[in-house]
């Protein structure tokens, strides 16, 4: 958990942004069976490299979203972010 450096919600990411390129290129009775949706998408930044995840069910989301913002003392995806607010 001390590498991660911060996270991203939401298909943002250089990986999910190429998928977004393809999803757009296609036909329409294609997109009922697509594998996910943005806001299932989350990436977590570190040191190294970034983790792209798909979590579909959205109370794992947000459990995992909210762990992340209290781990990190994040309030804008970046660790440490929210370290003046909690001073004061």
């Amino acid at each position: 958990m001390a590498d991660i450096t911060g996270f991203i919600y939401g298909g943002m990411s250089a990986r999910f942004w190429m998928m977004r390129k393809h999803i757009n290129q296609l036909q329409q009775n294609d997109l009922d069976n697509l594998p996910l949706y943005a806001w299932e998408c989350i990436s977590v930044e570190t040191s190294m490299r970034t983790i792209d995840l798909v979590i579909h069910n959205q109370d794992d989301m947000i459990s995992f979203i909210t762990y992340l913002i209290h781990t990190l003392k994040t309030i804008d995806g970046q660790r440490g972010s929210g370290l003046k607010i909690l001073k004061e």
